[in-house]
């Protein structure tokens, strides 16, 4: 039986790290009732052990089934971007279709090789879209441009039918005929956008409330939160968040006084302002509310209703 060293020795050598995301080929194991083709696949590697033979890995898929393949058979690689396009949010959220609907998606190195074809997206951070294409592994020697434009409309099909605005781009080929290359994609709408306020209601049936500011666009059911309650970042669940009326839950009226909160929900100041832009403008006088500022790079605003205020405070 391989030693913990073995074990070790052999991760060192992959060049490979937990959390790390990977892909595999498909290999024909043997098993008691003979040899069977195991599909290849990707995911995020989370384990690694040895028994009486290789160093096996467990891979935890995106829809969190787990598989089993060998250490030697993995491949660290980005899916369907580059390696430093992975954490952006309208990619990740596009990658999550794409996956759900079995779309292939293109593999890339760390050094940029795609080594697999597929989806490839590119974000435009500034305006929060992502251009989709399908890419073609770099040592492909064959172009089918027709088949690739079918892809692409089937892309096009798939994040119309999700919500999400689509723009066609097209451009000629060698023969002068427009093709559709690219899709400009603009994520749906957010119901609770970052900096928005909502209220949190974990059941309907019971009284608890929290009146919350939206901290992070959604990742998968949840998204991050500042709570009044707590005075801390929490996450809760997207389908748990109403819109914020202008009495209930915290009673009367929204008042022109705003606490400034810094990036763990601790109070450091009220101040007036007719408008969220005025309350900042405010804040950024008072030398605590710098100091915040300085150390977490934002500042957080939530408007006093009038219940909460003495009556010589509005």
């Amino acid at each position: 039986m391989p030693k913990n060293t073995d074990v070790r020795a052999a991760v060192e050598t992959s060049g490979l790290k937990l959390d790390d995301l990977v892909k595999y080929d498909s290999r024909t194991a043997q098993l008691p009732d003979g040899p069977q083709t195991v599909p290849g696949g990707h995911g995020r590697l989370r384990d690694v052990w040895a028994a009486d033979g290789p160093v096996v890995a467990r891979v935890e898929r995106e829809d969190g089934t787990s598989a089993a393949p060998l250490l030697a058979d993995l491949r660290a690689v980005a899916l369907g971007c580059l390696p430093e396009s992975a954490d952006v949010p309208q990619v990740k959220a596009a990658r999550r279709l794409l996956t759900h609907d079995g779309q292939p998606l293109a593999a890339f190195s760390a050094r940029h090789h795609c080594i697999s074809s597929g989806a490839h997206l590119d974000p435009r951070r500034e305006t929060g879209e992502v251009v989709l294409g399908f890419r073609r592994e770099d040592r492909a020697t064959t172009v089918d441009e027709a088949e690739e434009e079918r892809t692409v409309n089937e892309y096009a099909d798939l994040f119309g039918m999700a919500g999400w605005t689509v723009q066609l781009f097209r451009e000629r080929d060698r023969t002068g005929r427009e093709r559709l290359t690219r899709l400009i994609l603009s994520p749906p709408p957010v119901p609770f956008p970052v900096n928005s306020i909502a209220v949190y209601v974990p059941d309907p049936d019971e009284d608890y409330r929290d009146l919350v500011i939206i901290q992070s666009q959604p990742e998968g059911a949840t998204v991050e939160a500042l709570s009044a309650r707590h005075r801390k970042i929490i996450r809760v669940p997207v389908d748990k968040l109403q819109p914020r009326r202008t009495e209930d839950p915290l009673r009367g009226e929204p008042t022109d006084w705003w606490r400034v909160l810094d990036k763990s929900g601790q109070f450091i100041v009220k101040v007036p302002g007719e408008t969220l832009e005025k309350a900042a403008a405010a804040a950024v006088k008072i030398p605590a509310a710098r100091q915040a500022l300085k150390r977490d790079g934002k500042l957080f605003y939530l408007r006093f209703s009038s219940w909460e205020l003495p009556d010589a405070a509005l």
